[in-house]
């Protein structure tokens, strides 16, 4: 939400990763940006990958590179929208959700 770029690192407990991974994760990807746009606009570093040297690859192009900051910007604004950015909060949602069973719900009785 604030224009900025990111590079994102996951590592966790091998156990935690592996019940995860199997029974888990349906999606390729974990940040939501990239789940919502099916494609990694946010370079994401998860487990054997999240490395100092790939980390710093991908910071520094973000860094040192206008064209490459804008256009992650960019994806992810697209992303955001695609997640809702500008509608309702999620406590307007939930209150509607809420009126719209409990009108449902008088209706039946």
């Amino acid at each position: 939400m604030q224009g900025v770029p990111l590079v994102v690192g996951y590592k966790i407990g091998w156990i935690t990763w592996a019940i995860a991974r199997l029974f888990l994760m349906k999606s390729k990807f974990i940040t939501l940006m990239n789940v919502a746009v099916d494609k990694e606009i946010i370079p994401e570093f998860v487990q054997t990958r999240f490395v100092p040297r790939r980390v710093l690859y991908a910071a520094r192009r973000l860094l040192e590179d206008a064209s490459a900051r804008e256009s992650q910007v960019q994806a992810q604004y697209n992303a955001l929208d695609k997640m809702g950015r500008g509608g309702l909060s999620a406590a307007e949602i939930a209150a509607e959700k809420i009126l719209e069973l409990s009108k449902a719900s008088n209706t039946k009785h």
